[in-house]
Parts: structure tokens; sequence; C-alpha cells
């Protein structure tokens, strides 16, 4: 089940060559044959663009749309959000007109922002309200208030622009869900006590050989601390800007977190998370392997970082 939207140019044509080179100059696109495919590695946001012959593609109403949109439902709420984007910069570049044969949607003529929001986000509802319609798929279902998903997805969104304001000696982590004794939870990766530059999460996942030099036998795991116990542990060093971005202002970790690591908890499983009247179902995924690679990144890119600026200091 997915959502389509065909795309014409008011006046003129659009040819292939137009439509992929377009996208071959955007972020995060891999253009081939006639289609760009989308896929952010930090928000795990995917969708397609496609061109179409009209020596081969004849619609029923008779009129031919050159290129059209693909947004796959039961997918996060925050997938329209950054999708969005995109098609309204593809829509001013070329002055498109559009055909959006969804219920709650644009119809024929203008395109609309609004519209395109209700069309996706009706068609996502319904979606939902299928599938859990059905006993054997309610099981293993949490939910995460929207606005929590949405802040987490926007921290992600914005990471690279923040990894750089950060400097050298500081990182900040992306956000990802889990599923820790059966609640749904938002976490980011502390690995060696590296200085962040982070927003409140449920946990800190931690990892790294000097964290855990006073507990040998946690060497080369990763453990769960509550924010809240993290923020107790390096209070004295944390500083906390209007819009709640945290930053940990130390050269190396208080000595205090190696000692506290007694308390850490095993991680869990990495989640998947959607929308459903008001709230954002996460369900279990097959995506632990992908969390777990998120996790080995940021590890190995925040230690990198921070040894690079701090070597950089001591010249």
């Amino acid at each position: 089940m997915s959502y389509d939207l065909y795309l014409k140019p008011r006046q003129a044509a659009l040819s292939r060559e137009e439509f992929e080179a377009y996208f071959r100059d955007r972020r995060h696109y891999e253009t081939s044959a006639g289609q760009a495919n989308y896929f952010n590695d930090d928000t795990g946001v995917y969708f397609n663009f496609a061109w179409t012959d009209s020596a081969t593609h004849v619609e029923e109403d008779g009129e031919f749309h050159p290129a059209y949109f693909n947004l796959n439902y039961f997918r996060p709420s925050y997938f329209i959000l950054e999708a969005e984007g995109e098609v309204s910069a593809f829509v001013k570049a070329f002055d498109l007109v559009v055909h959006d044969p969804q219920m709650h949607g644009m119809g024929k003529g203008e395109y609309d922002v609004a519209l395109l929001h209700s069309g996706w986000n009706a068609g996502n509802q319904s979606a939902y309200d299928m599938l859990l319609e059905m006993p054997e798929q309610r099981s293993g279902v949490f939910t995460l208030p929207t606005a929590i998903v949405r802040q987490a997805w926007r921290w992600n969104y914005e990471l690279e622009v923040r990894r750089e304001s950060a400097g050298p000696t500081r990182f900040a982590p992306r956000i990802v869900l889990l599923e820790v004794e059966g609640q749904a939870g938002t976490a980011m990766v502390w690995a060696d006590g590296i200085p962040l530059v982070a927003i409140p999460v449920d946990w800190l996942i931690l990892a790294g050989d000097k964290l855990f030099q006073h507990r040998p036998d946690f060497a080369g795991t990763k453990r769960l601390m509550p924010w809240a116990e993290a923020m107790q542990v390096v209070a004295p060093f944390v500083k906390q800007s209007p819009d709640l971005v945290v930053t940990f202002d130390y050269d190396e970790a208080p000595p205090k977190c190696s000692t506290s690591c007694s308390s850490f908890r095993r991680s869990c499983a990495h989640c998947m998370v959607c929308r459903r009247r008001g709230c954002s179902i996460v369900r279990w995924s097959s995506a632990l392997s992908q969390h777990c690679r998120t996790s080995r990144t940021d590890i190995a890119l925040s230690q990198r970082r921070h040894n690079q600026g701090q070597a950089g200091k001591r010249q």
C-alpha cells in the first residue's frame, strides 16, 4: 500500500534528462534509469520519484503526467514531513501541477502542501487500522507520543549541521528507539564518556573501554544508563540552552562515569516507529542489526572526532 502523486509541467515538457539531472544534484538520492530513490541514513526516511514515457504510459483519463512520487504507507508520521520538502522543491523547480487520486488529497490541479499531508496521513491511518484489525498483528506493539517521535526525527534530520557546530572535541549522536523492559524509549550512544551535544532522551547507550575500566567483565559490551542518572554524574559540567540542547563541557570524562558502571543495564532491540491516532506505534523490527550498525558507527565516529580534536588542541 502506498501514496502515489502524479506530476506534470504546467506548460513545458519534462524530459528524462532534465528529471535525472535535477535529482542527481540533490542530497540523499541515487538516480538511474528514470528513477530517483531517496534514502536518508540519519533518519531512515525513504521514498522515490520516477519519470515515465508517454509512449508506454497512458492514463485512464487520457492525460499524461511524466513524473510521479511514491511514499509507502505503514510508515512513521515524520516520513511525510521529510518528503514534503522534496516534493515542494520539485514542484517549484519545474512549475508542476498534480493529479492526486487519494481521498483527502489534492485531486487535479494546483499543488497544495496541506493536502499532501492530509492525503498521505489519511492513507497511512487506514493502513494501520486495517493491519491492527488482525489479532496476530497486535502483539509487540508499543507507543510513544508523536511529539517525542518527531522531536527525535528533527534532531536526526539536522544531525549533520549539529555535528559541524559541535566542534572537533564534542559529538552529536543520533537518536534511536529502544524497547527496554516492555516499554519504548529514546536513546543515544555515549562512547568512552566523550563530551556530547545532545537533547534529553530516556537512555544513554554506554560503550568503550574507558567507561568500563573498573569493570573488566563489561569489556566489549554495551550498557544502558538512564538519562537522569547520567545527568547526576556530569551535572557540574553541563550547559543547557533554551532549546533544551545539552552540552557536556569537559575535556576528559569525569571519574565518576567509570565508577558508576555497576548500575548500567544491558541494551535492547531497535524498533521502528509509526503513527496512529496522535501517538506513534513502535513495532518490533528485523532492524536490530540496523540499530547495532548505527551504534557501532556513532561509537567509532565519536571516538575518532574526539581523538582528532584532542590531538589538534595539543598541537
